[in-house]
């Protein structure tokens, strides 16, 4: 017997006509390709069905210094308006890269939503540690006043995109979701199985 797939879950009308016609954009855009957000600790104790969540506006970093943070935040309202690292809900597409943090969970968008995504050289979770070690090291013997420039020279490596949504998806890479909130469903073998790639 087969494990049940991300199509046959989107199939289930009663389990998901909500978020057919909320993410109905991001359903458009992702053309079929599951998006997983890892979740650890608290959050996967309260709830084991569909719940929306808030994407906060002021969130902090788990692995970097909030310096670090701040100025890779200067980085991308500089480059593309937003504060990425501060308001985006970092997710991906590869199932395995979302267990690393947690319970994976399918994440849908909720309404219009923005995408910053960064390709990769290899996995997405060691490479954004590398990154902001290395700006935290440059700025260890640098003033404060050549923080854009140290910052701009180290993430300006990344090729950044904010289109190409499947690619994002296909690619496994972080893409930081810029929107209100998100329907977030609970990704186990009991209910619809490990799913990695496409449907």
């Amino acid at each position: 017997m087969r494990k049940p797939t991300f199509k046959d879950f989107l199939s289930e009308e009663d389990k998901t006509a909500e978020i057919q016609k909320r993410c109905a954009l991001f359903l458009e855009k992702s053309k079929g390709w599951p998006l997983y957000r890892g979740y650890g600790g608290r959050i996967t104790a309260l709830f084991s069905g569909s719940q929306e969540v808030p994407i906060r506006k002021d969130r902090r970093p788990r692995d970097s210094s909030q310096f670090v943070h701040g100025l890779m935040d200067a980085y991308f309202t500089r480059k593309f308006g937003v504060k990425v690292r501060s308001e985006g809900l970092f997710a991906t597409g590869n199932f395995q890269t979302a267990k690393k943090y947690g319970t994976p969970y399918y994440t849908f968008p909720v309404g219009n939503f923005k995408f910053v995504w960064g390709t990769y050289q290899g996995d997405p979770v060691e490479d954004t540690l590398h990154w902001t070690r290395k700006i935290a090291d440059m700025m260890a013997v640098r003033s404060e006043k050549e923080s854009d420039n140290v910052t701009d020279s180290v993430l300006n490596e990344i090729d950044w995109h904010t289109d190409d949504f499947v690619t994002a998806i296909k690619s496994g890479a972080e893409i930081a979701i810029l929107a209100d909130s998100a329907i977030i469903v609970p990704v186990g073998k009991k209910t619809y199985g490990e799913i990695i790639g496409r449907v």
